[in-house]
């Protein structure tokens, strides 16, 4: 089992929103649309000769593009002193976790007989926004770099992704989401949260059959998570068996890392809009003192909003926008920019699709004063 996940899920997978490079020491996924982080190694074959070299040229690639990324290790990866060497790059270590894994048909019985008619399947975008309130009240603290990403491909890769839910009290209560991994035969999980006070009334064990009949429907014969301690036990008393255990390595690029020199680069505008399709979703492509630069794609009407503390400047590099404001209209074409002062209410619209740059501060929240299913956090390319 531990074999056919590392050569499907490790080597072969392919993620949405994400790249695959394929090398012959590692497998790389960089970050191409909305998401968190900018990439991860799944999978690498290293020696104690080749490690740091690889080690150095993978922080590198990353570096160049000015985003983060974790490399992601396993216990039975080599070297044996693979995570000493990766400390000693400037990575910071996550907490471990433990692979469990279980095929369909060694699960219980009940998954298959079970009442689970409080699971509802999920497909609007928006309740993503209730299962991160959710989540944040489970443990104490902000969780929601998953979300932008989840609601893109509820919207736009419904084939890849299953999110289900508990209602209670007119509240999500627990949640939990299956991505579906190309290329494989495994359904990888997530989530699995319940508020406190809705505990012990079975919906933890609801929503792992819930995701297992849908995979198996789907032809799926592998479970696969990423459990914590918490949840391990539970998960082997449900036939799911512990393969070894990943920690993430983290790095950052921040003033010790990256130098001047190193952030001096030449960014083609074509071929960084080339990499997403998604309209009304920043990607940002550089920094400029306290100012991201960012590329974005637009079509249809956006909505009316301000910014009460930042200026915003829109230079269109491809087709005409119109900005609406309260007593007129602007009117941008391609190689013209338009600058709209602090506190001013606006409004673009875009009749055909429009690429534009856009350069503000790094404070600006693309939909201003304004906060709902359209605000995203746009990630760095």
């Amino acid at each position: 089992m531990l074999e056919i996940y590392n050569h499907e899920v490790r080597r072969a997978c392919e993620w949405t929103r994400m790249r695959r490079d394929v090398l012959p020491e590692v497998v790389r996924h960089v970050l191409t649309g909305v998401g968190y982080g900018g990439g991860y190694i799944s999978w690498c074959d290293l020696t104690e000769d080749t490690a740091d070299a690889v080690i150095e040229r993978e922080v590198a690639y990353f570096r160049d593009l000015g985003v983060d990324f974790e490399w992601k290790y396993y216990d039975y990866d080599r070297p044996a002193d693979l995570p000493q060497r990766l400390l000693a790059r400037g990575f910071t270590r996550g907490e471990p976790e433990a692979l469990m894994v279980a095929h369909l048909d060694d699960l219980p019985a009940e998954y298959w007989t079970m009442d689970i008619s409080a699971v509802t399947r999920v497909t609007a975008p928006g309740v993503v926004d209730e299962i991160v309130r959710m989540e944040n009240e489970v443990w104490d603290r902000e969780i929601s770099g998953f979300a932008a990403g989840l609601k893109y491909d509820l919207e736009h890769n419904p084939q890849d992704v299953s999110v289900f839910v508990i209602w209670q009290d007119g509240r999500v209560v627990s949640a939990a989401w299956t991505f579906y991994l190309a290329n494989t035969t495994f359904a990888g999980m997530f989530g699995g949260s319940t508020l406190r006070e809705y505990r012990r009334r079975g919906y933890y064990t609801a929503l792992l059959a819930a995701r297992a009949r849908e995979a198996r429907l789907r032809g799926y014969s592998f479970l696969q998570v990423d459990a914590s301690p918490n949840s391990q036990p539970i998960l082997a008393k449900h036939g799911f068996r512990c393969l070894g255990y990943s920690t993430p390595y983290e790095w950052e690029p921040d003033g010790s890392v990256v130098s001047k020199e190193n952030s001096m680069y030449v960014v083609n505008l074509a071929e960084k809009l080339a990499l997403f399709h998604e309209h009304w979703s920043p990607r940002i492509v550089g920094e400029l003192n306290d100012s991201f630069v960012k590329l974005a794609k637009l079509q249809g009407e956006f909505l009316w909003h301000k910014h009460d503390d930042e200026d915003e400047l829109f230079l269109v590099v491809k087709g005409r926008l119109r900005i609406r404001l309260r007593d007129r209209e602007l009117v941008v074409r391609e190689g013209e920019f338009a600058i709209i002062p602090r506190g001013v209410e606006h409004c673009p619209v875009a009749a055909e699709e429009v690429h534009v740059l856009l350069l503000e501060p790094k404070s600006t929240r693309n939909t201003g004063n304004v906060q709902n299913e359209r605000t995203v956090d746009p990630p760095r390319m």
